[in-house]
This record gives structure tokens, C-alpha cells and sequence, in this order.
């Protein structure tokens, strides 16, 4: 289950520096922020492709973390010389070849399922200038003919193809959460017009939010198969207080 930590507006001072360099600057503060909080375990940082570039990558990994997040299709990757070195003067040699997404004959198979098939290999990002773990998600038609496919990466390159693929699956739960609070919990009616006020009213949204979940999950006893429903709590909810008032 996801619970929501804190919400921040964006800058809105119209000398406010582009949207990548202010994302860096406000995403900076978070991490500052988190590693002020030993207790919180934060096993990555999970963006969506629009992210994956050499600031956020350089500010995420400065600070100790990973980052998760998507590739291209035309991504300027190399694949990391394994051979005996000849001697010779000048720099040993470091790759072996760029990546071609058509041919993945020197992938690793973690997986395979009669509809996607799961491969992996670390490999050099030209871009970042750094190893990455690359994890290719292969979609199959009935007959095994690839018919598209995502790429994803992780700049720990120890980190697990599997790990990689849920991190950044898990990051789809948060459009649950902007469902919730939108649809349910009143998040857009707001009548405050200061930062300090909206950023206040959307955290105890996602406070209330946040407690809803955390019932749901003790009555479930530990939440195995849960399947989390505001709608549903809120019904009952009001029910229960219905009924009440024609009680009393």
C-alpha cells in the first residue's frame, strides 16, 4: 500500500528557474529533508522517463540513492568490455559495441512468460556517463514474435531486474492517490490562495487519506490481497452515521 508523505507547490515566482533546474532545486530539499529522517528506509527514487536526465540522475545519486525510472528506445547505451586486455600503450579498452534494442543476444533472460519476456544486462550510459542496470520488458504475441517493449534502468547496478521492474510499477499507485483525494476527499476545494495554505490543506487531505489506508490495512490483519477502496470506506462511513442520527 502507498501512503503519501508530503506535498509541495511548485515555484510560481516568475523568476523562477526552468522546469528541469527547479525540479533539481526542490527535489535537492526533499532528499536534504529525508536524510534528515533515519527512520524512513528509502530503498530508491522511481520518476518516469521525463526525468531520466544527467541533473536529477547527478542529484539523486549525490545524495546515496538510486534512481529507477525509463529509457528511450533510443538511448545511447554500450556494452562493458568483458575480454583480456591487450598489452599495449593507452587506456584499456571499455566497451564492446553499442546496444540494439532488435538484438538482445547478449541480454541475460531473467524471465519468460507466453507474453513478455524479462531480460537484463549492465551496460554504460553515454549520456550519464555511468553503469546502469538496463531491464528490457518484452511484449509477445501467441506465436513469440515480440510485438513492443519498455526499457527501464537503475543506476544501482547490483539491484535485482525484478526489483527494478516493481519499483517502477509501484509508481503507478500514486495516480490512485491523486483519484482519492480528487474524487473523495476534497483535495482541489480549497479557498486559501497563500503556497503555505494550499500545501497545508493538501497535507491533511493526504493525512486523511493516509489514516483511511492504515484502517483498511489493520482489518485486513497485515493487508495480504488487499484491495483498497476510499469509495467504500466512506460509504460505510456515512452509513454508520446515518444510522446513528435516526437512533438517537
Amino acid at each position: 500500500q502507498i501512503f503519501p508523505i508530503h506535498a509541495r507547490q511548485t515555484r510560481t515566482d516568475p523568476e523562477a528557474p526552468g522546469r528541469m533546474e527547479q525540479i533539481t532545486d526542490q527535489l535537492e530539499e526533499v532528499l536534504l529533508d529525508l536524510r534528515a529522517h533515519p527512520q524512513i528506509e528509502l530503498a530508491a527514487i522511481v520518476a518516469d522517463g521525463d526525468y531520466a536526465n544527467i541533473s536529477v540522475v547527478e542529484t539523486v545519486t549525490g545524495h546515496g540513492f538510486p534512481l529507477v525510472s525509463k529509457l528511450p528506445r533510443n538511448a545511447n547505451l554500450k556494452y562493458l568490455y568483458a575480454g583480456e586486455h591487450v598489452k599495449r600503450q593507452g587506456r584499456k579498452k571499455m566497451f564492446d559495441g553499442k546496444v540494439n534494442f532488435h538484438d538482445l543476444r547478449r541480454f541475460e533472460v531473467v524471465c519468460e512468460t507466453p507474453t513478455q519476456r524479462l531480460l537484463t544486462q549492465v551496460v554504460w550510459g553515454c549520456h550519464w556517463k555511468r553503469k546502469l542496470r538496463v531491464v528490457v520488458i518484452q511484449q509477445l504475441d501467441p506465436t513469440g514474435t515480440v510485438t513492443g517493449y519498455a526499457v527501464l534502468f537503475s543506476t544501482a547496478v547490483t539491484m535485482p531486474a525484478h526489483e527494478v521492474v516493481a519499483l517502477y510499477r509501484s509508481r503507478f499507485e500514486i495516480e490512485l492517490v491523486f483519484r482519492d483525494e480528487k474524487q473523495f476527499l476534497g483535495s482541489q476545494d480549497v479557498q486559501v490562495r497563500s503556497q503555505q495554505g494550499i500545501e497545508a490543506h493538501w497535507n491533511m487531505v493526504m493525512l486523511a487519506l493516509n489514516l483511511a489506508r492504515l484502517e483498511a490495512l489493520q482489518a485486513a490483519g497485515g493487508g495480504q490481497g488487499l484491495v483498497f477502496s476510499l469509495e467504500d470506506m466512506k460509504r460505510r462511513a456515512y452509513n454508520a452515521l446515518l444510522a446513528q442520527v435516526i437512533l438517537s
